[in-house]
């Protein structure tokens, strides 16, 4: 798997992959600044994946965070994407951005 998006803490988009446009749809230009959970992630799911977010920052306990999960995505097209996905914090100084890692599933 290899590091296909990158997020701030808040679940907004900083890096975006030439992979990444290839899974998604989206350009880099499109999907930096945006939340990437209302980029790919179905929207029953957005919830659970922005409480997931919050839960990690504040507590740093891992709920999903550092294991390989299987979701289906959501293109910019509106059809599914079939990946693994690993979400991956990472300390920068004070900052916390998490890597997603990405592969077709």
């Amino acid at each position: 798997m290899e590091r296909t998006v990158t997020m701030d803490s808040q679940g907004i988009v900083q890096e975006w992959t030439e992979r990444a446009q290839e899974l998604f749809g989206y350009s880099a230009e499109k999907a930096v600044g945006s939340s990437l959970g209302d980029l790919i992630v179905p929207a029953p799911m957005r919830p659970y994946h922005e409480m997931g977010l919050r839960r990690y920052v504040q507590t740093r306990e891992p709920h999903c965070v550092g294991f390989v999960v299987e979701i289906e995505a959501v293109h910019e097209q509106g059809h599914g994407v079939p990946i693994q996905l690993k979400i991956v914090p990472v300390e920068v100084g004070e900052d916390l951005v998490f890597e997603a890692h990405m592969a077709e599933g």
